[in-house]
């Protein structure tokens, strides 16, 4: 049976009498994890309950909260949202700004494109500016904690993850397939300039797809209850 405990109240004890989660846990006759998710998640078990009281010389009533105070802080959140997340979330919305931005853009170019090529430019919408919309607007709710929008920025990550993956390998290919510059008279100078810029944008490409990656990973590792809303 699982009780609801005040994780702050447990962690203020502790530190009061100078114990460490480890000490604790021997103290208790628990795991350190228990211990850990405890202080995290604010819930345990009976017999967690009763070894932690034990423990820090308590009654098992004096750590455990109602329903009613639980709810109240898993809505309000527990804790800041770590700094991981936060720079996630700001890089969503950056990504999500400049997919909305390059469509405007291309729109408002296409007239001077055609008239600078002389032939017929298409430029249509597409998903990518509803992607864009979506990032940043997932990016923002993140910072509400939402349940719902955590998922939908895990969503938005994986799309843009494989945007920027598919980005490099492109490049990759273009940086060993400079047979046409060099056929065109480019000195090697210029030839070496192009390589470093596409190596320079290839490792850019890579790296923010590993961060997207990485950003899916913690959201997917991040408890409802002690980061974002039930």
């Amino acid at each position: 049976m699982s009780k609801n405990i005040d994780p702050a109240l447990l962690k203020q004890i502790r530190l009061g009498k100078a114990y460490s989660q480890a000490d604790l846990a021997k103290k208790a006759k628990l795991t350190t994890r228990t211990v850990q998710r405890a202080e995290l998640e604010g819930t345990c078990s009976l017999r967690t309950l009763r070894a932690l009281a034990q423990a820090l010389d308590l009654q098992p009533n004096e750590l455990e909260i109602s329903d009613q105070e639980s709810s109240i802080s898993s809505n309000s959140g527990i804790g800041p949202l770590p700094w991981l997340l936060k720079l996630g979330a700001i890089l969503l919305i950056i990504w999500g700004a400049i997919l909305v931005g390059l469509t405007v853009l291309e729109i408002i170019l296409e007239p001077f494109l055609e008239r600078f090529l002389e032939q017929e430019v298409e430029a249509g919408i597409g998903v990518t500016p509803f992607i864009g919309v979506f990032c940043i607007v997932s990016g923002l709710k993140l910072f509400s904690r939402s349940s719902l929008w955590k998922n939908v920025a895990i969503c938005c990550y994986g799309v843009i993850s494989i945007h920027t993956t598919i980005a490099a390998i492109r490049l990759v290919s273009s940086y060993f397939n400079l047979g046409p510059v060099y056929a065109s008279g480019y000195s090697d100078m210029q030839i070496s300039s192009m390589q470093t810029g596409i190596s320079i944008f290839t490792l850019i490409t890579i790296l923010l797809s590993l961060c997207f990656v990485y950003q899916i990973y913690l959201l997917s590792n991040a408890s409802s209850g002690s980061v974002f809303n039930q």
